[in-house]
């Protein structure tokens, strides 16, 4: 049988300078494999959103990436929900600050809310008429850029800041006692399915 090779940017995040030359049978299996193994199943959700990304996924990478927030601000809250104003509050504190003041949690939500729901990259709230969301190319990494009413992020850039954002955000909340409840309901994986209703085969819930 003959291999199919890929060549795959050695980088965790997609965009190294590195390339790496592996059987498209080996890459697809790392890959399905790199979405269940590791820590917490927040974690296994970052995994996947970066999967998305070095595949050149970036619709998908960046729904995912702007859904973070919600999702965080939803385990470290006691009634398990999360809000415009906590998603907000959670962007400040935890991304922002690699903005320098270009990018706050209600331009993020502004993004977030247009393109979840319009399929749009034309924030209804903050700053910006339009946000500019930059693919990897030959120009290079152009990031964080104001060009009149717009904002201009590289994906993989944008992506990897909002995965650190979650795993600084982790190691904060992850040994309280709401977190730990409310990890009980996250979704997850569940390798030989979820009794009595389907058993056997892996599931999602």
């Amino acid at each position: 049988m003959t291999n199919t090779y890929i060549e795959e940017p050695a980088s965790e995040f997609g965009y190294g300078d590195t390339v790496e030359r592996r059987p498209a049978w080996a890459l697809r299996n790392s890959r399905r494999e790199a979405t269940q193994l590791g820590g917490s199943p927040v974690q296994t959700m970052l995994q996947q959103i970066s999967a998305a990304t070095a595949n050149g996924l970036y619709f998908l990478a960046l729904v995912g990436a702007l859904t973070v927030p919600d999702v965080c601000t939803g385990l470290e809250s006691p009634n398990g929900l999360t809000s415009g104003p906590k998603y907000r509050a959670w962007f400040d504190q935890w991304v922002a600050p690699s903005y320098g003041g270009s990018m706050s949690g209600h331009d993020c939500y502004g993004l977030r809310c247009s393109l979840l729901h319009q399929g749009t990259a034309h924030p209804h709230k903050g700053l910006y008429q339009r946000v500019i969301l930059v693919e990897p190319g030959p120009i290079g990494v152009f990031h964080n850029n104001v060009l009149n009413d717009a904002l201009s992020l590289d994906i993989p850039t944008f992506v990897a800041d909002m995965s650190a954002g979650v795993l600084a955000w982790l190691a904060s909340v992850q040994a309280t006692a709401i977190y730990q409840a409310n990890l009980q309901n996250f979704f997850t994986r569940h390798a030989n399915g979820i009794a009595p209703y389907v058993v056997g085969a892996p599931v999602y819930g």
